[in-house]
């Protein structure tokens, strides 16, 4: 079954992430991390979009996330609870598996972004127990 870790912990890891140069994470794209990694999805890289570059925003995560991820993406898309609109998280296959919307090209940057964080606040703040009732959950 998914267990949620502490939120308070897992808000202060994300929060001291830094990249190779010692940036911090993009701002748009932390509530998105913290969620997933609240509920045990490995991250390794993220971008909440960029309108000069990819104009979506992503998230990578580890290989042995994937199951965990991909329960959370078919949530998504069969109930369309993890999301506040018509809006879909799809995985997708890169150098390692990345979220991301699947509708980057309908969509302006800034809603797109509106989006990551409606999906991670959502994913910090649903109860522990949320997805204890699901079947498809169960078994992770």
């Amino acid at each position: 079954m998914m267990q949620a870790r502490n939120l308070q912990e897992v808000t202060r890891e994300v929060e001291g992430f830094r990249d190779a140069l010692g940036h911090p994470m993009d701002l748009k794209i932390i509530p998105l991390v913290i969620g997933l990694q609240r509920w045990g999805v490995k991250t390794t890289m993220s971008c909440q979009g960029h309108p000069d570059a990819l104009r979506f925003p992503w998230v990578m995560i580890e290989w042995n996330s994937l199951p965990l991820a991909c329960a959370l993406v078919m949530q998504n898309y069969s109930d369309k609870l993890l999301s506040s609109s018509n809006i879909v998280w799809v995985l997708e296959p890169w150098v390692s598996p990345r979220i991301r919307t699947r509708e980057q090209g309908l969509w302006k940057l800034p809603r797109l972004q509106q989006e990551a964080i409606a999906l991670g606040v959502f994913l910090q703040t649903i109860p522990d127990d949320y997805f204890a009732a699901a079947p498809f959950f169960a078994t992770l």
